[in-house]
């Protein structure tokens, strides 16, 4: 236990500190010395004190158990820290031994990530026309507003739908899958990534004219694929008024 990387806490039946791994020092700030004896529960954040004691009790009775809760470090700071809590007979008493293993970078991490993300959100659902994102199964992964808008299905409901069940005609919906099953084979496609038009499906069952751009992001060994697609009814009613006019 001295030479891990992980905290390592032998702790009474009432919560004091009997061991500490010298990795507390580099987790809490402080050295070995300057907590034994104390409460393990004085480090931890209120707001996770009355979880932390549920777990407690748990542990006494017999069950092993885990939680993430935020310690604070000695300059002040809290840090998350998974902790994995066992009982354990030592000298012929009950005693808990807690393995604790610093969670801060990837907490802030997947802050930033659910951060970024809901700035992408906003961004999409601001956006002029829908947006439309799919799977390498054809699954629908991403649906904005616009999208809510112009094809009749709210977001919550398209998501995991299959496009070629939603937004695609029938007449296409065959043409649809084999070039999304050839290109994830191949790689290859001739659509991606430039303009092209075609016709899309409302949720009433009324088709219209669209103008999209796909292009394929590689995920692993997988691929998604994301497209702003275009409602261009009103352009294409223009064009045929001005063809028949002259």
């Amino acid at each position: 236990t001295d030479n891990s990387n992980d905290l390592i806490y032998l702790l009474d039946i009432d919560g004091h500190v009997v061991y500490a791994s010298p990795s507390i020092y580099r987790l809490g700030g402080v050295d070995v010395e300057q907590i034994l004896g104390t409460s393990a529960f004085a480090s931890i954040h209120p707001e996770d004190v009355p979880t932390t004691f549920e777990a407690w009790s748990r542990v006494v009775a017999g069950e092993g158990t885990s939680l993430n809760v935020r310690l604070q470090h000695g300059d002040g700071t809290w840090r998350w820290i998974e902790m994995l809590a066992s009982p354990i007979q030592y000298r012929g008493q009950l005693h808990v031994i807690v393995v604790g293993r610093d969670l801060s970078e990837r907490m802030e991490a997947e802050a930033a990530r659910r951060e970024s993300q809901e700035h992408l959100r906003q961004v999409l659902d601001t956006a002029n026309d829908p947006f439309v994102a799919m799977d390498a199964a054809g699954r629908i992964t991403e649906w904005n507003k616009q999208a809510e808008t112009t094809y009749g299905w709210l977001r919550a409901e398209a998501i995991g739908l299959n496009l070629s069940d939603t937004i695609i005609p029938p007449q296409h919906r065959d043409a649809h899958i084999r070039g999304l099953k050839q290109f994830v084979v191949t790689g290859q496609s001739s659509i991606l990534n430039q303009p092209i038009e075609i016709t899309a499906l409302h949720r009433d069952g009324r088709e219209f004219p669209v103008e999209l751009v796909v292009w394929p992001v590689k995920v692993g060994e997988t691929y998604s694929f994301n497209a702003f697609v275009r409602d261009i009814t009103g352009r294409k009613q223009t064009e045929e008024a001005q063809h028949e006019r002259f």
